[in-house]
């Protein structure tokens, strides 16, 4: 599989993961603890961090989906804006991206 084979695929898998967060993002997590709602945030964040490298390679640009993912819950009956789900999207972003890099190097 060549480069551009990987890089098309890559912008519908991470178009795709950006939906599905987006659709995720206006749920109720009623039944869900505390704690593990957190690393929810994470690993939700954390495959949508590895592949955006693949298409574009800036990690700010690729910090305003998880931001947007909990501050559409401002407007949302059931949902509210939490500082501590916004770190955890981030740093799921961060260590996804981060990874992606790696892979990226040395892959290409």
């Amino acid at each position: 599989m060549d480069f551009r084979t990987i890089l098309a695929r890559s912008n519908w898998l991470l178009l795709g993961w950006m939906l599905l967060i987006a659709s995720f993002s206006t749920l109720s997590a009623g039944g869900v603890p505390g704690g593990c709602d957190r690393f929810i945030h994470l690993f939700t964040f954390l495959p949508y961090g590895f592949l955006f490298p693949f298409v574009v390679d800036d990690v700010l640009l690729s910090l305003g989906t998880p931001l947007y993912s909990e501050l559409v819950q401002i407007g949302l009956p059931l949902k509210a804006f939490d500082l501590i789900d916004l770190g955890f999207n981030f740093a799921g972003t961060l260590l996804g991206f981060l990874i992606g890099l790696e892979v990226k190097r040395r892959l290409f």
